[in-house]
């Protein structure tokens, strides 16, 4: 297929995969709307930063020789209560 291309078209460039896979219909891209996608990050890290705070305390509150006997129950946003 290169070649027929090659010789209507001999200054084509040639088609990459990335190329072909952006096509119309070949691919469908999801897009999410801005405001949803921070909203979404913003969650997540306050999620993620709780937990290492939480993991934080704990290592503060507990002896490390005791930290493996009683572990601490996590806060209940981290377990999705």
């Amino acid at each position: 297929m290169t070649a027929e291309v090659r010789t209507l078209v001999p200054e084509a460039a040639p088609i990459s995969v990335n190329d072909l896979l952006r096509w119309p219909g070949v691919m469908l891209e999801d897009r999410m709307d801005p405001a949803q996608m921070l909203t979404a990050l913003s969650d997540m890290a306050s999620l993620a930063l709780e937990g290492v705070r939480f993991t934080q305390l704990r290592q503060q509150a507990v002896p490390a020789s005791e930290s493996a006997d009683k572990p601490a129950a996590p806060p209940p946003s981290l377990t999705g209560a």
